[in-house]
């Protein structure tokens, strides 16, 4: 484990543990515009999604992160998956976009599967942010973080469902 990684883990820790309105108030001060976020909503075939634990957040929630200056947010949600989980994806249908005034943040969710010849039970903490990783029915999801309860919403009120 690089000690950039441990730094930004425990950076990550220390963030999520401050009041709202201190990390509010430290987000406008360092990035008085809004940041771009994107999150894959993976499923597979027989319908099971894919959730992570990450170590920085309460409950579970979905792999993710921001998007590098000048790459386009398609290309963040691959790279961010296969760094956090370890799995290639084929995005599928049209994404949905969450504002959240308050963060400053701009989330782009994608629908998504693993891709061709990818065996989704290969998918892995594969980033000291990821404590674990699991698929579950989505009729029986455990409890989600915000950001993930916010991104599935959004993807049902925009299709009628996450699949």
């Amino acid at each position: 484990m690089s000690p950039s990684l441990n730094l930004r883990t425990a950076g990550l820790k220390l963030y999520s543990r401050l009041p709202s309105v201190v990390t509010q108030r430290a987000v406008r001060i360092a990035m008085p515009s809004f940041t771009l976020g994107v999150m894959p909503v993976i499923s597979r075939p027989d319908g099971r999604v894919l959730l992570v634990r990450h170590s920085y957040m309460a409950g579970w929630g979905f792999p993710g992160g921001l998007v590098n200056r000048r790459e386009r947010p398609e290309v963040a949600v691959a790279r961010e998956t296969r760094e956090e989980v370890g799995l290639r994806i084929e995005l599928i249908g049209e994404p949905a976009v969450t504002v959240d005034p308050f963060k400053q943040v701009i989330r782009v969710i994608y629908p998504a599967v693993p891709a061709s010849g990818v065996d989704p039970m290969a998918a892995r903490p594969a980033s000291e942010e990821i404590i674990e990783v699991k698929w579950f029915d989505p009729k029986q999801l455990p409890s989600l973080a915000p950001e993930a309860r916010e991104a599935l919403a959004t993807l049902e009120r925009a299709r009628g469902g996450y699949r």
